[in-house]
């Protein structure tokens, strides 16, 4: 089966053709693609808010779908058959792995044979000849490839596997471009410093430590840490200054928050807190000792220990980071010690302002973070650099490790792309993962599926970055 545009004019000239049910899967993800809502054999309304994606192993054939049948939203499976009545033919109405269907998808339509689980639920069934009548009324088979080619869930146009990861790993040279061309149109010392402090928020404060980089200027932050001698000192301006301590109470915070708190009230109020709105840090859904005012205080006081700036101290690391065997192991042996709290430090014992004194609490920073932090920041800073000056060699250094780095977790949008392209994918290395959040932000948030570069032979990426640049 070539296209879906040929699977409807077969079905128009032979209606009672037989199709696999690999063949009726497609037909199903072109269908749900054109539309959104649909009417069960027996009466039942149901919307697709998830299409899902094909299942790779045995079991129930599509996986991660979400629908809202009369109104009640349910998570699970969809199974495809030729016949309604091939559901009891294949024994799914004892089978316990079929229990987490929600859907029957057919080719054909029976009403009076309702798929019953063997947890004894039945389940809702679409007839694909129905709805394709529904459809061919007012559009024809050219048209609606037209149409698929502006919806954003499923990609109409399932690619083979080594093309897919061709495609994202060009995605993520892509990105790599568009990233030192953002850094080049910052301000000398800013170019690492507001993405470095931005790094501090991931992943649910991204966006207030880059406002935050954006209102504290570099100089003054090195300044002060030069000054403020004591920790305690260092911890008030850096709390004061990131706007914590208006929103906290005095008959709940800590004995040593309040020496902090008093600290920055009589020795610093000459300065202005840089944060004013209470609600401005996020704290929902973020792990205790990942707390933005731990991540801040550690940022600070990993800053002191470094004894210069840390441009300047990257810098003094590149010729060592360029020999090393693996970049993560390198950079996690000389900046992962340097955020820890030291052992009498208050932070080290406690996750938040006012709770009961820990044994060891964790640092707020540790591996994934650090993956983070090398891909969005690190070779970003030094393949602009070789990029701008001229060093070629250098920069083809940089670009290779960016392609050779291992993959890091996968997120909510790696984990799109791979439901929109219909298929799981193993990630080579972090540049096809980073390729597939390129695509995510430019293409399929903004309902630009006929721009993106997986329905084109040739990306432009060179194009592309010269346009940015």
């Amino acid at each position: 089966m070539s296209s879906p545009s040929q699977v409807l004019a077969t079905l128009d000239r032979q209606p009672n053709l037989t199709l696999t049910e690999k063949e009726i899967t497609r037909l199903w993800q072109w269908t749900v693609a054109a539309k959104e809502n649909f009417t069960g054999d027996t009466g039942e309304r149901i919307s697709v808010t998830k299409a899902g994606r094909p299942a790779a192993s045995s079991g129930p054939d599509i996986r991660g779908v979400t629908l809202v049948v009369d109104g009640i939203r349910r998570s699970g499976t969809v199974e495809i058959h030729q016949h309604p009545a091939d559901w009891y033919q294949h024994n799914h109405q004892h089978d316990p792995a079929f229990n987490n269907v929600i859907l029957q998808v057919c080719l054909h339509s029976a009403a009076d044979c309702p798929a019953r689980r063997a947890d004894g639920r039945l389940i809702p069934t679409i007839s694909l000849t129905d709805e394709l009548e529904d459809l061919s009324f007012s559009t024809s088979p050219s048209r609606f490839l037209q149409r698929l080619q502006q919806v954003k869930h499923p990609c109409y146009k399932h690619l083979f596997r080594r093309r897919l990861l061709a495609c994202l790993r060009r995605a993520g040279q892509c990105w790599l471009y568009r990233r030192v061309v953002t850094l080049k149109k910052l301000p000398g010392e800013r170019r690492l410093w507001q993405p470095l402090v931005g790094a501090l928020g991931y992943t649910f404060n991204h966006r207030q430590f880059r406002c935050l980089a954006r209102r504290l200027s570099p100089k003054l932050f090195y300044n002060r840490l030069s000054e403020l001698d004591r920790p305690m000192e260092l911890e008030a301006w850096l709390l004061g200054k990131a706007g914590w301590f208006p929103q906290l109470s005095s008959s709940k915070i800590n004995r040593s928050i309040y020496n902090r708190r008093r600290c920055w009230r009589e020795n610093l109020a000459t300065e202005e807190p840089l944060i004013k709105t209470p609600s401005f840090w996020r704290l929902g859904g973020v792990r205790p000792q990942s707390y933005p005012y731990r991540r801040w205080i550690s940022f600070g006081r990993a800053t002191r220990r470094l004894e210069a700036p840390w441009r300047q101290y990257l810098l003094a690391l590149e010729e060592s980071a360029l020999q090393a065997k693996s970049l993560r192991a390198f950079l996690a042996q000389r900046l992962l010690p340097r955020f820890k709290f030291p052992g009498r430090n208050y932070w080290r014992h406690h996750y938040t302002f006012s709770d009961d004194r820990r044994e060891s609490v964790p640092s707020p920073f540790g591996k994934k973070w650090l993956d983070q932090l090398i891909v969005n920041v690190v070779i970003p800073f030094f393949y602009q650099r070789a990029l701008f000056n001229g060093w070629s060699e250098r920069r083809r250094c940089w670009e290779q490790i960016f392609l050779d780095y291992p993959p890091v977790l996968p997120n909510r949008r790696t984990r799109t792309i791979e439901s929109q392209c219909g298929m799981e994918v193993t990630w080579p290395s972090v540049a096809h993962q980073q390729g597939a959040v390129f695509l995510y932000k430019r293409y399929c948030q903004q309902g630009r599926c006929s721009e993106c570069m997986l329905n084109s032979p040739r990306p432009a990426q060179q194009q592309l970055f010269t346009s940015e640049h």
